[in-house]
């Protein structure tokens, strides 16, 4: 009968495993950040019309051609191509884009994004997304309602990435028009082009420019954050809640001496054993392949790419069939919140509910005790995994030379209070005080060090939820793209210390005695804990020992040491553009440099092992104008970003005084050296008594 029961359960498991993620997902008030596209049209390029992609419309002034690329697609087979080969007649740029009803977008919160990629630029080449809302009246320049051209932030770059636009529709909007600016002498790719609806604005330093009183003001629209509290994270919390079921002495007892009847017993030792297998799926298939990826030193590569594919076609499969959501998931950009990952989070609770709900009901009649063990297991795989995160967090704040958090740069030592983004505030905050940072690094590695081991488990789960509590509130409260994962390591640490819950009670707030627990191996046959030990000394020499002794070789002998600066790298502030020996003003506003900085770094981006020089500029209206690759010979930069693209240079002993290029004319702009002892927030020494 039970083979039956088992046969038609999983024939039906592909419509069960959808019944129970639409469940959740009704049960679940809260909304995924981003959804599918709203009135755009052929966002992927991949719909022809004869020879070009159908919905989009393009003009120019002539010099501009555009194609349907299938060399260079980023999403699907197509993508877009404008190449700007020469000047234009009528118009210095060419526009591909669309124009569409925005009534129906009135009120709401939309979100215009792209992924882009330049080749082969030229003299001021570059290209721009465009967003642009008109009211009523449409076409004259006081019904402007919205408008954001990238201008100071112009795509130069030869890799694909994504760019946006984010805005507040305002509910007299009547045409939406968006698309792309290519300006030349450049090629300009576009593909998995989207225009979503989203809860809150995330980013507002890319909002569109909201025009008010006629166009008279530029004012940013005023937008709030998102809210402290997602809905999507209550599945967290009820995986703890199912863990501590499974963690509950009290719930299904065998002993005579229990005051709950025969059936009541029967009854929670059920549902004991769902909680232990529901928590057994659910975090092996979040934290998998930690903590084992990089302990064999690559040999389980191929076990981990078929995984992590594996899953990736799972919530791909649940975002297009259950969430309607079609398009595309991004490139990892260091984000960890972004709509995959929440996907990633509903598959993982929708099927530890399914299979632990059938895996329970198979083993119903076997005797609770059995369990038990599985208990044991999953905390100790629980602490592995925590520790060696907490580790490499900690590592990477201890150090003086190589840090998670490194000083403020010129940048943002220029950067004012509200043009900082929250996570600039938290960054330049860190990397202020080294001994600060290298004190919170040094909690969650004790933290690491007490986990290992099971006697100081509890202990060490403990330090790991303090430190993680004031983790989890600075992403949330600074928007730190790391919620979901950082929420997940505080709950792991809650996890650990459920087992001791009663016994620190008794010790902590009810102040009376408690039992101890005794430690007793963990298998009973001693070639098994012969192998466990084995296998316990391979995770503390290889996840924990070759990590530390790498961190401590690194700040002997760190890498930049080995570069070779010249001496007059640093930081410098411009004095003035001159021509002829006069003062005069750049080609615009846009254009006038702050601060510059020279850097050379050990890692090249690009995967050489070469060095790589940067150069990073700093720009009058706050916005900085990016740090690119250069290449340095003798006293020339080549710089392909900076029309037109060689860079002399004047020296003084050690500091450069003076670059020499052309823009319309040779220009030189004067500077002096910068010194990082001048600004107040190095030279405020540390003082015992301050009146």
């Amino acid at each position: 009968m039970r083979t039956f029961i088992l046969f038609w359960t999983l024939r039906g498991c592909r419509a069960s495993f959808c019944l129970v993620i639409l469940v959740l997902l009704s049960v679940s008030s809260g909304k995924l950040e981003a959804q599918p596209p709203v009135t755009l049209q052929n966002g992927s390029f991949e719909e022809i019309e004869g020879e070009i992609p159908s919905g989009w419309n393009f003009s120019s002034g002539g010099g501009f051609d555009w194609s349907v690329d299938t060399d260079e697609a980023f999403v699907g087979e197509r993508c877009a191509r404008v190449t700007a080969s020469g000047g234009a007649e009528s118009r210095p740029f060419a526009n591909l884009g669309q124009t569409f009803d925005a009534t129906a977008l009135q009120g709401k919160t939309v979100r215009f994004t792209a992924a882009v990629k330049t080749r082969g630029i030229e003299s001021n080449g570059r290209g721009q997304l465009w967003f642009r809302v008109d009211g009523p009246n449409t076409g004259q320049a006081n019904n402007i309602l919205a408008f954001d051209n990238m201008q100071d932030r112009p795509i130069k770059s030869d890799q694909w990435e994504y760019y946006e636009i984010t805005s507040k529709i305002p509910d007299n909007a009547k045409v939406l028009i968006l698309g792309l600016l290519v300006f030349p002498k450049c090629e300009v790719f576009i593909d998995d082009v989207s225009l979503e609806t989203i809860d809150d604005v995330e980013d507002t330093d890319t909002t569109a420019y909201a025009f008010q009183s006629g166009g008279a003001s530029n004012a940013r629209v005023a937008q709030t954050g998102p809210p402290l509290i997602n809905h999507w994270l209550w599945l967290v919390v009820v995986s703890l809640v199912l863990f501590s079921i499974g963690q509950s002495g009290w719930l299904g007892g065998n002993s005579a001496a229990d005051e709950l009847t025969q059936e009541t017993q029967h009854r929670f030792a059920w549902i004991r054993k769902f909680a232990i297998r529901f928590s057994v799926i659910y975090w092996l298939l979040y934290c998998l392949p930690s903590p084992f990826s990089g302990l064999l030193f690559g040999w389980e590569t191929p076990v981990v790419t078929w995984y992590t594919n594996a899953m990736t076609a799972v919530d791909r499969w649940t975002a297009d069939n259950v969430l309607g959501i079609a398009r595309e998931f991004p490139p990892p950009r260091g984000s960890g919140d972004t709509t995959k990952d929440f996907v990633h989070l509903l598959v993982c609770f929708a099927f530890a509910m399914f299979v632990g709900l059938i895996w329970a009901v198979l083993v119903s009649r076997r005797p609770l005790k059995n369990d038990l063990r599985v208990n044991g297991l999953l905390r100790s795989y629980l602490r592995y995994v925590l520790a060696f995160t907490m580790l490499g967090y900690g590592l990477a704040k201890v150090g003086m030379v190589t840090n998670q958090f490194p000083e403020p740069n010129i940048d943002q030592l220029y950067r004012t209070w509200g043009q900082s983004p929250p996570q600039n505030v938290v960054w330049s905050f860190m990397g202020t005080s080294r001994p600060y940072t290298i004190f919170a690094g040094l909690g969650e590695v004790v933290g690491c060090l007490l986990l290992i081991w099971r006697r100081t488990a509890t202990l060490g789960a403990m330090v790991t939820f303090g430190v993680m509590l004031n983790v989890v509130m600075m992403n949330f409260c600074y928007d730190i793209p790391v919620k979901q994962y950082s929420f997940h390591l505080m709950v792991m640490a809650l996890c650990i210390v459920l087992p001791d819950a009663i016994r620190l009670g008794n010790v902590l707030v009810w102040n009376r005695p408690t039992t101890a627990v005794t430690l007793r191996p963990t298998y009973r046959y001693p070639s098994l804990i012969w192998i466990h030990r084995a296998a316990k000394t391979w995770l503390i020499v290889v996840g924990v020992g070759l990590p530390i002794y790498t961190k401590i070789r690194l700040e002997m002998n760190p890498p930049e040491s080995l570069l070779g600066e010249p001496a007059w790298f640093g930081d410098y502030e411009v004095d003035g553009f001159y021509r002829n020996d006069e003062l005069v003003e750049p080609y615009s506003d846009r254009e006038r440099w702050k601060t510059l900085s020279l850097s050379r770094s050990a890692w090249n981006p690009k995967g050489g092992r070469g060095p790589v020089d940067y150069l990073l500029v700093n720009k009058t209206l706050g916005r900085t104008g990016g740090q690119v690759t250069v290449n340095l010979r003798g006293d020339t930069i080549r710089c392909e970003s900076i029309s037109p693209g060689n860079i002399k240079l004047k020296f003084e002993g050690d500091d450069l005084v003076e670059l020499e290029y052309g823009f319309q004319e040779i220009v030189r702009v004067k500077v002096h050296r910068l010194r990082r002892e001048n600004f107040p927030i190095y030279n405020q020494n540390f003082r015992w008594i301050r009146e």
